[in-house]
């Protein structure tokens, strides 16, 4: 007898997990980012008043908005999500023409090649003081089938 007393407790506590776990898996996942969207304005409004995500929670949950055991975190961070969405939708609605086009010329302006400027050459003298100089920086490297000069500019001469 006490056996089936053990078994009938088993099946209760079995059919209970699934009963919950069927409820959860049923339960719309994006119910609290559509109530936080749906309902935002109302929810900054109760929040600058100072009202807590707890008693906003509780009163969706009462209206059926959100389930019975709502998690008030969770509303408050699908809040936050839509908060920024919003922020970020205003940013980039709000952003003139002007700003868009001059945004468009810079990249245009960065995939078409400039032409590159030229120095003038330079005199005799001055090139001789930067061939010096080039040779005082460089370092050279005897491989056994060659010496192979690094200089200072990153450039290599091969002897």
């Amino acid at each position: 007898m006490a056996s089936n007393t053990r078994k009938e407790a088993v099946e209760h506590a079995v059919n209970g997990l699934l009963n919950e776990e069927a409820a959860i898996v049923s339960a719309d996942p994006y119910r609290y980012s559509l109530t936080a969207s749906a309902a935002f304005e109302e929810i900054a409004l109760l929040r600058g008043k100072g009202m807590r995500f707890e008693k906003i929670c509780a009163a969706f949950a009462k209206a059926g908005l959100l389930p019975n055991d709502a998690k008030p975190h969770s509303l408050s961070q699908a809040f936050l999500r839509e908060k920024r969405r919003r922020e970020k939708t205003a940013r980039t609605e709000g952003a003139g023409t002007a700003e868009k086009s001059s945004a468009t010329e810079t990249n245009r302006a960065a995939r078409v090649p400039q032409k590159t400027v030229q120095a003038a050459p330079d005199s005799g003298a001055e090139a001789a003081e930067k061939e010096w100089i080039r040779k005082q920086t460089s370092m050279t490297v005897d491989t056994g089938l060659g010496k192979i000069t690094r200089n200072s500019d990153g450039s290599f001469d091969y002897d």
